[in-house]
């Protein structure tokens, strides 16, 4: 996985920025080039042994696709101003709240699931120091 993702982060920095040098506009679409085939990669061996953490890196994917979309439109209409790019950036900050609290409510579904398992095994812990209590207290009367 962390191959895979220095990877993709070297590709999207170093390459990105030499060819922007040479090739207006290219930069965002190889960008987004790389961004797909990463999602491809992520959705065809889901890495990460927990389902939530695969699905966050997905949307994870998903707005860094959209991101890089979005600077598409704005780079394409600086000339014709075809895109409004208050509404671009409407989209793009309620993208990013939405992941935002995306992330908050799976960190919150591991606190919960966590402290779930922590009174499991609490209460297995107890069940077995009451076992243990009883069959001391059994060897001590029957002896």
């Amino acid at each position: 996985v962390e191959i895979v993702e220095t990877t993709r982060k070297v590709l999207l920095m170093s390459v990105v920025v030499t060819v922007a040098e040479y090739a207006k506009g290219f930069d965002v679409i190889f960008g987004i080039v790389v961004v797909c085939i990463a999602t491809c990669l992520h959705c065809r061996w889901w890495p990460f042994t927990e389902r939530e953490n695969n699905l966050l890196r997905s949307a994870i994917f998903a707005t860094e696709f959209c991101t890089l979309f979005c600077l598409l439109l704005l780079t394409s209409s600086k000339d014709s101003g075809s895109y409004d790019a208050f509404m671009i950036g409407c989209m793009l900050l309620s993208l990013h709240i939405f992941l935002c609290v995306l992330g908050l409510s799976l960190v919150v579904f591991w606190i919960k699931r966590g402290w779930g398992s922590i009174k499991v095994a609490v209460a297995e812990h107890r069940k077995r120091k009451a076992r243990d209590r009883a069959r001391r207290a059994a060897l001590k009367n029957g002896t």
